[in-house]
């Protein structure tokens, strides 16, 4: 029997994740949230009916649920590649779903040495997890940096040309730097002076 309190901590994290599906709704993008989760689900399904730890139920819903674990990463991945920007937020989210994997990883490394238990399925999809999750860390990471290597030069380049065109004073000019109307006509006034004493000279 599940001990009573394994029942209140599913109702309190679930009602929790309820209530930020409503409170955080307006933060949802989903112009971005595009994947079609049917082309994992279908095939995963299938491959649950026929390779499973027993042909019960149960047997091929754990194994169906193994499965779905070991890509339930991949909408979100695909989300967070077509944002625009990786902010920092999705970077330690998706450092604290590694740092999950390899402890998990550890665990089972645990019960295999001291228990001699192996569960092939488990540990497969596991692997595949592990590996999906790397190679999308190393992908975004390269994509952040490259990103960031364009927005440099096209700040250099934007500089390279307020410079060149003599845009750069007006554009980091300040309030209080701006000259004044009465400054410039004291200065007209001072030129025509000079001119004219030069034609009398």
């Amino acid at each position: 029997m599940i001990p009573a309190c394994l029942y209140g901590l599913l109702i309190f994290f679930s009602s929790f994740a309820f209530f930020l599906s409503f409170r955080m709704k307006e933060t949802y993008e989903k112009k971005y949230d595009s994947f079609w989760t049917e082309i994992l689900l279908i095939p995963l399904l299938i491959l649950a009916v026929f390779v499973n730890y027993d042909h019960s139920p149960f047997g091929i819903l754990n194994a169906f649920s193994d499965y779905l674990e070991s890509v339930a990463l991949v909408p979100q991945l695909y989300m967070i590649w077509n944002k625009t920007k990786i902010t920092k937020h999705i970077k330690i989210y998706l450092y604290y779903m590694y740092a999950y994997i390899c402890l998990k990883m550890l665990y089972w490394f645990h019960v295999y040495y001291v228990y001699g238990t192996f569960n092939i399925i488990s540990q497969v999809a596991l692997a595949v997890e592990f590996i999906i999750l790397s190679v999308s860390i190393v992908t975004l990471h390269c994509k952040s940096m490259m990103r960031t290597s364009y927005e440099v030069k096209v700040t250099k380049s934007q500089n390279i040309f307020l410079v060149n065109s003599g845009l750069l004073s007006l554009t980091t000019a300040k309030a209080d730097e701006v000259p004044l109307i009465t400054d410039e006509v004291t200065l007209v006034n001072e030129e025509a002076e000079k001119l004219t004493i030069i034609r009398g000279h």
